[in-house]
C-alpha cells in the first residue's frame, strides 16, 4: 500500500503544480527503487536498530505495478 499511497501523492503534487501526471512505468519504477533504497538501506545508518528487508523493494515494486495499472485502467473509462 506505500508505493500506491506514494506514487498517487507525487502523481496529484505534480498535477497540482505543475499540470503533469506521471504515466511511464519506467518513471514509477524509478521513483519507487529510489525510494525503497533510502526506506531499505539508508535508514539504517539514520537509525542503526532498523531492519534491511531488501525483498520489500520488490513489494514495493510490485506496488508500483498495481498503481500504473490502476491509471491506466482509470485512462479507458
Amino acid at each position: 500500500m506505500a508505493a500506491i499511497i506514494i506514487l498517487a501523492y507525487i502523481n496529484s503534487v505534480f498535477y497540482l503544480f505543475l499540470e503533469y501526471e506521471i504515466k511511464s512505468l519506467s518513471l514509477f519504477i524509478l521513483i519507487i527503487i529510489v525510494i525503497g533504497i533510502v526506506w531499505e538501506y539508508l535508514a539504517i545508518f539514520i537509525k542503526p536498530s532498523s531492519v534491511c528487508d531488501y525483498l520489500d523493494i520488490l513489494i514495493y515494486l510490485l506496488g508500483a505495478l498495481i498503481y500504473w495499472g490502476i491509471i491506466n485502467k482509470k485512462d479507458e473509462i
